[in-house]
């Protein structure tokens, strides 16, 4: 197939772009940011055989061009990673936000319109907004949880009547307008509502990449700085089965379109305090410097994906606990310092 990834200088955009190569797909990668801190991920796409050219999801017509001159205007999916993806950065530039996650992926859609294509979402639990705060919840030692261990966030949970911060909107809005891409015009469409995505290529800042941020600041002995109480939770999914899954949804034979929540699951759940405790696990700090400061607007108390859908319908299994993703990071990370020292 020929497969056109928005944003794929990015995170997730790199990893499905390789993924969907080695399977055998004829991809091509856009992004409006090569170099700087992309450009490390375009010289592993090129190592591989993957052409990564300039484009802004914002400005189509040169995207009109690519799709031509690459695949001789024949195109089948699109994988859409392009965003603007940081909630703090929406509060302080909100335009910015709307015209790059909401007015681009109108922009995405009618690409994929012109030629007939598929599109896969890379959405947000941002979505539903802080509606989970108000659920019954308990406050344990180390994390805030529902009350019941049977309790998770399926598609059906309410998006209306909720503080979404401006990321929430933007994204809900380009949400919406790829569900229409199927139900009005018919064409296959899957919305990927995603929990915290991670992996060892993630760079993660204090604003994205939580998990990564904090590994980074672990190993490198770094303050340690904690929004809130640090027992909020989230399911954390490594990025590979992220983006098998994309590939799978892509190759189905069954296309099953629509809203799936992805993530990592009960499982998979953690909160900062349990997360540092398995930091502590492999990469002992005997008094690691801890900082807390207030809660961050809109922030979830509780985030944890029910996949039932997905693992029903797309055939979605998760194969990386959360342990060994996070001994991978701390890995990583630990060589790079070594690497440095060495220098």
């Amino acid at each position: 197939m020929n497969i056109l990834i928005t944003g794929g200088a990015g995170f997730i955009g790199q990893d499905v772009a390789i993924t969907l190569k080695d399977r055998g797909h004829n991809v091509l990668v856009i992004d409006k940011e090569l170099s700087g801190r992309n450009e490390m991920r375009i010289f592993d796409l090129e190592q591989e055989g993957i052409r990564a050219m300039h484009g802004d999801i914002r400005v189509p017509d040169l995207i009109y061009n690519h799709i031509t001159d690459y695949f001789d205007g024949k195109l089948d999916y699109i994988v859409h990673c392009a965003a603007q993806t940081a909630m703090t950065t929406s509060l302080e530039n909100p335009r910015d936000d709307f015209e790059t996650n909401a007015i681009g992926t109108f922009n995405v859609c009618e690409i994929a319109r012109t030629y007939k294509a598929g599109i896969i979402y890379c959405s947000t639990n941002k979505v539903y907004g802080n509606h989970a705060n108000f659920m019954s919840l308990r406050n344990l030692e180390k994390r805030w949880d529902f009350n019941s261990d049977q309790m998770s966030v399926d598609e059906q949970f309410p998006i209306d009547d909720t503080l979404h911060t401006p990321y929430g909107v933007s994204k809900l809005t380009g949400d919406l307008l790829v569900q229409d891409h199927w139900k009005l015009y018919g064409l296959p469409a899957y919305v990927l509502r995603l929990s915290c995505i991670y992996g060892s290529s993630q760079s993660g800042t204090i604003d994205q990449g939580w998990i990564n941020h904090l590994a980074r600041q672990w190993v490198n002995r770094e303050q340690i700085k904690i929004f809130g109480d640090g027992k909020q939770v989230r399911d954390i999914l490594y990025v590979t089965d992220l983006t098998n899954h994309m590939a799978n949804l892509i190759e189905g034979e069954q296309k099953t379109c629509g809203i799936y929540n992805i993530g990592g699951g009960r499982r998979d759940s953690v909160s900062i305090l349990e997360l540092l405790d398995i930091f502590q696990e492999f990469d002992p700090w005997d008094k690691p410097d801890i900082v807390y400061e207030d809660w961050r607007v809109g922030d979830q108390k509780v985030y944890i994906t029910n996949t039932a859908k997905a693992k029903r319908y797309g055939k979605f299994v998760p194969s990386i606990h959360k342990k060994e993703g996070v001994r991978r990071l701390i890995a990583r990370f630990r060589l790079i310092k070594d690497a440095v020292r060495i220098l």
